[in-house]
C-alpha cells in the first residue's frame, strides 16, 4: 500500500529545557500581542505518562508559581502537550513555565472551544467561527461556516478534494472526496482547549469502487481563542497508477472560481492576516535538555514500503511527501493557500548519500 502525508499548522515557538531535574518551558510570543494564548507541544510517550501526579504551572519574576489550564492529546502519532498562557501576552514577550510533579498543581481548564454530536454533525464554535462535520458522508468536510465576529455566513462554500488520474480505459477522471458515501467523521480529543475531528474518506461514490482504492484519514485540529485550524492528510492506495493531480483543502464556490490564495477577513486588513499566519509570526524553536539541544521525540525505526541504507545514511518511505499548507478561518471568511498538484516522483532504487568528510 502507497501513501503520503499533507500537513497544515500554526504554531508558537517555544524552548523548552530541563535543568536539575527540572523541565522548564519558556515561550516567546511572536510580533504581535495575544490574548489567551494557547500553545501545543509535542511530547514523549514517558513525559506524557507523568501527566497524572504532575502539572504545568507559569513562573513568575517574583518566584511565584500559578498553575495554569493544559491537556494531553494522546490521540496522534505523539502525545501533544496543549495548554493556555492566561490573559494578554505582549509582542516578542517570554512567558517560562514548569512542569512540576506536584498533583495539587491544577487549574481548570478554562477556552472558548466547545465541541457536541447531535446524530447527523458534529459542531464545533470557538470566538471566531462556528461549523459543522457531516457524521457521515459529503467527505467529512466542515460546512455551514459561520464567523462570530461579523455575523457574517456562507452555505454555498465547499471543499472540492479530489484525485484526477486515468481510468482503465485511459480515460483521464476525477474523483472527488466530497462525493463519497462511505465518509465517516468522529471526535477523538475534546477539551476547552484542543478539539481533534478525524475523518475517514474515500474518493467518489463509492471508495471500494474507485482505480486503486483510495482513502484519506483527516484530521482537524481546533484551539480555543483562535481562527487557526491545523489539518492532517494521510493518504493510502493498493496500486501504483499516477496521479496526475492531487487536491488538498480546495475550498470552491458553485458561483465563483477563486484563483491563486483566498481570504474572507476583513477588507483590506493585511495585519489582522498577518499576526495568525503572515512571516511576522515565524515561530523561533529552540529546544534543550541538560544544556544540550533537544527535541522531545521518541525515535521509533523507521518503517515503510522501501528502505535503503549504507554506513552513512538510512532512509525509508512509503511515498511522495506533501508540502505545507495553514487554514486561517478569520473574521469574515477563510483564507486558504494555492494548492498545487504534486507528482510522486519517488524512486525506490536509488539514493545519494551525503559525501562523508575526509
Amino acid at each position: 500500500m502507497r501513501s503520503c502525508v499533507a500537513v497544515g499548522w500554526f504554531m508558537v515557538g517555544i524552548a523548552v529545557q530541563a535543568m536539575a531535574g527540572t523541565l522548564t518551558v519558556s515561550v516567546r510570543n511572536g510580533a504581535h500581542a495575544r490574548e489567551n494564548v494557547i500553545v501545543a507541544q509535542r511530547m514523549t510517550r514517558e513525559w506524557a505518562a507523568s501527566a497524572a501526579t504532575a502539572g504545568l504551572a507559569e513562573r513568575h519574576p517574583d518566584g511565584r508559581f500559578t498553575p495554569v489550564p493544559f491537556a494531553v492529546d494522546n490521540t496522534g502519532e505523539a502525545p501533544v502537550l496543549v495548554w493556555q498562557m492566561p490573559g494578554a501576552t505582549a509582542p516578542d514577550a517570554v512567558r517560562r513555565f514548569e512542569w512540576r510533579a506536584d498533583h495539587m498543581l491544577r487549574a481548570a481548564p478554562g477556552g472558548d472551544l466547545t465541541v457536541s454530536v447531535d446524530g447527523s454533525r458534529i459542531l464545533v464554535a470557538n470566538g471566531y467561527f462556528r461549523l459543522a462535520h457531516p457524521v457521515r458522508g459529503r467527505g467529512g468536510f466542515p460546512q455551514d461556516i459561520a464567523y462570530v465576529r461579523s455575523g457574517h455566513a456562507d452555505a454555498d462554500l465547499y471543499f472540492l478534494d479530489r484525485i484526477v488520474r486515468k481510468d482503465a480505459d485511459g480515460r483521464v477522471m476525477q474523483y472527488c472526496a466530497n462525493a463519497c458515501e462511505d465518509a465517516a467523521a468522529r471526535v477523538v480529543f475534546a477539551s476547552p482547549l484542543r478539539t481533534v475531528v478525524e475523518v475517514q474518506t474515500g474518493f467518489g461514490p463509492r471508495a471500494a469502487e474507485t482505480p486503486g482504492r483510495p482513502r484519506a484519514v483527516y484530521r482537524y485540529t481546533y484551539n480555543a481563542h483562535s481562527p487557526v485550524v491545523q489539518v492532517d492528510a494521510r493518504y493510502t492506495r493498493t496500486d501504483d497508477g499516477p496521479w496526475r493531480e492531487l487536491h488538498f483543502l480546495h475550498l470552491s464556490r458553485k458561483d465563483t472560481r477563486f484563483e491563486g490564495g483566498l481570504y474572507f477577513g476583513p477588507a483590506g486588513d493585511t495585519a489582522w492576516y498577518s499576526q495568525w499566519l503572515g512571516r511576522e509570526r515565524a515561530p523561533e524553536v529552540s529546544l534543550f535538555k541538560d544544556g544540550r539541544p533537544w527535541v522531545p521525540v521518541e525515535r521509533d525505526p523507521p518503517d515503510g514500503a522501501y528502505r535503503l541504507e549504507n554506513a552513512a545514511l538510512r532512509v525509508a518511505f512509503a511515498g511522495a511527501c506533501l508540502t505545507c499548507r495553514s487554514v486561517c478561518i478569520g473574521t469574515t471568511g477563510t483564507r486558504f493557500p494555492l494548492i498545487t498538484p504534486i507528482r510522486n516522483t519517488s524512486r525506490p532504487n536509488r539514493v545519494w548519500p551525503r559525501r562523508r568528510a575526509r
